[in-house]
């Protein structure tokens, strides 16, 4: 399965919630200036009106009761949840033991203050993190729970929950698709933290199960009393109307939180090396807003609202800004690659707004005395004509770019296609690999370059790429294999071998482009090796055979010469005795 274009698209998808709830907030988003606590009677609030508020113009006073029976599901759901700006709403309040209905309707605030503001660039901020994480680790288990938990929890959950419409039915169950994701959301912490450190020992697979459960039953509390509040059917452990946090539902939320946090303590335990390193980062920036979550679940409200807006603002906005660095620190992400592209697209975007400008500048005069439909047809056509030199434009712009900027980088690129080039036309196998592996270490700055070609057909990497022959990500899988990033040499769809890649000595990760070369090396070693393999010069055996016929045949040459010298040796010793003995030869 490729899992980009659906991380990708989960990450638009957050995109458009925020942007959706930004315009509600700033258009239709106010404050009745109205909360409660119980009274002692069940189901019945006490309210505590604000001065110069919606619900105190309409006429309601502090102390005025509210009983929920008697409000109809919508309204219910709106003095829960927030009404909308002009949307009338009629409460049923008992003041000195007389009952009437006030309708207050809701006032206009003066717009986002810097908290609500930090929200929404937290999370254009988490998306694009995600959507950068995506892009370079689709293929990485870890890095998928990292994007379902940042995801879930900071963004997509949110925008479901903040959706406001004309219409209540459909707002609820917004909030109930955000009870099915943001509480469950945390377990992807608590799996992504299973994948450091194997094996996973028994008690961090008892801390992952308990996170499981614990949540699982929270999300449940969570449906329930949303279910309550809208039909009116409230047991005794539904909260005051007024009250945002319900008990049970936050001690099995929090005690899940808890398990998760835990487990992320035991697996920084349980690494080490490299792995270890890679989890501090990803630690600096989720625990601490993890830890703050808990706190919120575990105080419920005791925690002053003012307090909890500020500090969750804060670190809303802090926790991106954390993960940007830890991305570029350890870099996940190329941030040349990026500022190419960057700069490709601002260059052909450039030369082709400026040309339609200048064209159109010059064919002013004549336009201005031509008919619309001439207007019309001349533009079109310099349009049409801009649109189909976008490819040309973009090719010649790539290659400045690269030259001005990339030099290096573009000719490692190139000198490594030129091999996979050549690759084909080597008649050694022996010469092949030793100059794919000269040419690996001088062009890609890899700490270690290893072509294998021997390999455990059930390693999990091997598995991998005989299923799926593309380069991959080394990190997190139980293989046999040292290094940072595979490329599967492969002919006729079989595995011939990997060529294993380490780390590069500056830190940086392969770009795109990089690893594009490399693979079209991998697949002309994989053929040249192919070739050798049918003509019988690839097999270790057929090798053996060669080297020892060679042997016998030396050894054959040199025992027939070795034959000669004796014979004449012989015969210019018997001539000697039979010159020394008087002509008579010995027979």
């Amino acid at each position: 399965m490729t899992w980009r274009p659906w991380l990708l698209a989960l990450c638009a998808l957050g995109l458009a919630l925020a942007a959706a709830n930004a315009v509600t907030d700033l258009t239709v988003s106010g404050s009745l200036g109205l909360s409660g606590t119980p009274a002692p009677v069940a189901f019945v609030d006490r309210l505590v009106v604000r001065p110069g508020g919606a619900a105190a113009e309409s006429g309601i006073r502090t102390g005025d009761l509210l009983d929920w029976h008697r409000l109809s599901p919508a309204t219910r759901f709106r003095l829960y949840d927030g009404a909308r700006v002009g949307e009338p709403l009629a409460l049923p309040i008992v003041r000195n033991g007389v009952q009437r209905t006030v309708t207050v309707v809701m006032h206009r605030t003066a717009g986002l203050d810097w908290a609500g503001w930090l929200f929404y660039v937290g999370e254009v901020w988490i998306a694009l993190c995600c959507a950068l994480i995506a892009w370079r680790r689709s293929e990485s288990a870890e890095a998928r729970l990292l994007i379902f938990y940042l995801l879930g929890v900071f963004v997509v959950s949110q925008g479901f929950g903040d959706i406001s419409t004309p219409w209540p039915v459909i707002d609820h169950i917004g909030l109930l698709v955000k009870g099915l994701i943001f509480v469950p959301s945390f377990v992807f912490l608590a799996l992504y933290a299973a994948c450091f450190a194997a094996p996973v020992s028994g008690a961090r697979r008892t801390l992952v199960a308990l996170a499981i459960a614990l949540t699982a039953i929270a999300t449940a509390r969570g449906l329930v009393v949303r279910f309550e509040l809208w039909n009116g059917w409230m047991s005794p452990f539904t909260p005051s109307l007024l009250v945002r946090a319900d008990p049970l539902a936050r001690l099995f939320e929090g005690g899940g939180i808890l398990a998760v946090v835990l487990s992320l303590l035991a697996a920084l335990g349980a690494s080490r090396g490299a792995e270890r390193t890679r989890l501090l980062w990803a630690l600096a920036a989720v625990l601490p807003p993890l830890i703050w979550i808990f706190t919120v679940v575990a105080m419920g409200e005791l925690l002053p609202t003012a307090v909890f807006v500020v500090i969750s603002a804060l670190w809303w906005f802090a926790m991106p800004a954390i993960l940007s660095y830890s991305l570029l620190n350890r870099r996940l992400f190329d941030i040349g690659f990026v500022f190419n592209r960057a700069a490709v697209f601002t260059g052909v975007s450039v030369i082709l707004l400026g040309a339609f400008v200048l064209v159109e500048w010059l064919l002013t005069d004549w336009l201005s005395t031509a008919g619309h439909a001439t207007n019309v047809l001349v533009s079109g056509g310099v349009a049409l004509s801009l649109g189909l030199s976008i490819r040309f434009v973009h090719g010649r712009v790539d290659r400045v770019v690269d030259r001005v900027f990339f030099r290096k980088r573009h000719e490692d690129e190139e000198a490594i296609r030129a091999f996979a080039r050549e690759a084909p036309y080597i008649t050694d196998p022996d010469i092949l690999l030793r100059r794919a592996t000269e040419t690996l270490n001088r062009h890609t700055n890899a700490k270690a370059v290893d072509i294998v070609m021997r390999y455990d057909e059930n390693d999990p990497a091997i598995v991998r790429l005989r299923a799926n022959p593309h380069a991959l990500e080394l990190h997190g899988l139980e293989t046999s294999l040292h290094g940072d990033i595979a490329f599967p040499l492969t002919a006729r769809g079989q595995l011939l071998g990997v060529v294993v890649l380490g780390a590069r000595r500056s830190g940086e990760t392969y770009a795109p482009d990089e690893t594009s070369a490399i693979s079209q090396l991998a697949a002309s070693l994989g053929a040249a090796l192919d070739v050798f393999t049918r003509n019988g010069k690839g097999t270790i055996e057929d090798r053996v055979v060669a080297s020892i016929d060679e042997m016998r045949e030396e050894l054959v040459s040199t025992m027939t010469a070795l034959g000669r010298e004796i014979v004449a040796a012989n015969e210019g010793l018997r001539d000697e005795i039979a010159r020394r003995s008087g002509g008579v030869a010995p027979t």
